[in-house]
């Protein structure tokens, strides 16, 4: 990431397979930097988001000293603008909310964004048919 000198990153779940969110956020702290825009939404093996200290914390910590403007529960529900771009970060059939509510939050919120010059949507579990692995269909 720093070789190609990317000026930001979103994660699309799995963000450490062994629950230590603070670990996670040193790693990425000394590869980066601690101020760097590193956006995220929760993995099925992200069980430490919403414990004290954990990821969602080091979310919302990251967004608002990259200057971000995130909206909505953090990495969840996150309509996050970042130097123009805006986003969404969902936890859609993972955590929050049923997979109606997640489905309105990211139509709605990509029907205000008509006209933007980008958006995007992330989410950690991805239809079968788009992956190259192994893993099977998962939405429904």
């Amino acid at each position: 990431v720093s070789q190609q000198k990317a000026d930001m990153v979103i994660h699309s779940g799995d963000l450490d397979y062994h629950n230590r969110p603070q670990e996670f956020d040193a790693q990425i702290t000394r590869h980066l930097g601690p101020q760097f825009p590193y956006f995220f939404s929760p993995g099925n093996h992200d069980t430490d988001y919403y414990v004290p200290r954990g990821f969602q914390e080091i979310l919302m910590r990251r967004a608002r000293g990259a200057g971000a403007l995130c909206t909505g529960e953090a990495g969840i529900h996150s309509w996050c603008t970042y130097k123009g771009f805006s986003f969404i970060l969902s936890g859609f059939q993972l955590v929050g909310y049923p997979l109606d509510r997640h489905e309105f939050y990211i139509e709605e919120h990509l029907r205000r964004a008509r006209g933007a010059v980008w958006t995007a949507c992330t989410w950690h579990r991805a239809p079968g048919q788009l992956q190259l692995g192994h893993s099977h269909e998962r939405l429904v």
